[in-house]
């Protein structure tokens, strides 16, 4: 299992022993006090300006530490060796512009839950995660399928940036960001072929456009993504072409 941004808690949690049926069930239940919280930006700023330059941190709108926790609840602080599935998480090394995988082979002591976090820390709007003396932010941003040790066959990607977006108003910085890399995920699509085996791109249902960037969507609305994107997943595994309502 491999995974980035928020596909990096989906494959943690699938190598950790979860079903989809687990997964259906905890995601809806999850609020956002689960993911994150305000991380008072205008403290580090002041700070900032009393700390020489080259020890200044970067500040985001929102800490990932609610992430974090919630993830290890449910991984019970597991390390990647003690998955039960081979998982790679991808995040983004800022300091060096490169991407940087975690797994078993590399990083067997590392805490999951913490690679996972680094791959989802948004860049912009969440603060990023410090680790040997770099920044880690969201994996997405350098998505290298060939750079994964993927010895299946057949590779099956799913992309959540592939969907469409409602236009709504850009009336605030998240709102700025969030529209700029959603462009910029768009551009950048998986290959057909890694090393001469077939990519198969699972693309998210149009129902999956209703959902508002950092809201809890209904229940219903929530249950009609997740019925709709199995329908796709099981297309996809019976070699057939998925087919959206």
């Amino acid at each position: 299992m491999s995974g980035s941004s928020i596909g990096a808690w989906v494959a943690a949690l699938v190598a950790a022993g979860y079903s989809a049926a687990d997964l259906a069930r905890i995601g809806p239940a999850l609020r956002r006090r689960h993911f994150f919280r305000y991380a008072w930006p205008e403290a580090r700023t002041l700070l900032n300006l009393f700390r020489r330059r080259v020890h200044r941190k970067p500040a985001g709108i929102w800490t990932l530490a609610p992430y974090t926790r919630t993830l290890n609840r449910y991984l019970r602080h597991a390390r990647f060796q003690d998955l039960e599935l081979p998982c790679v998480i991808q995040a983004t090394d800022l300091t060096n512009l490169r991407p940087v995988l975690f797994s078993r082979q590399l990083d067997p002591l590392m805490e999951v839950a913490f690679a996972v976090t680094a791959s989802s820390a948004y860049p912009g709007l969440f603060a990023p995660i410090e680790w040997g003396g770099r920044l880690l932010a969201d994996g997405g941003a350098f998505v290298d399928l060939a750079a994964l040790s993927i010895r299946a066959r057949r590779i099956i990607v799913s992309n959540v940036s592939a969907h469409g977006y409602t236009r709504d108003p850009i009336t605030s910085l998240p709102r700025v960001i969030g529209a700029y890399l959603r462009y910029r995920e768009q551009v950048i699509v998986p290959p057909r072929t890694v090393r001469g085996r077939a990519v198969t791109v699972i693309s998210y249902p149009g129902s999956f456009g209703r959902v508002k960037p950092f809201r809890r969507p209904r229940p219903e609305v929530a249950r009609q993504i997740i019925a709709e994107a199995c329908a796709a997943a099981l297309a996809v595994l019976l070699g057939q072409e998925p087919t959206h309502v």
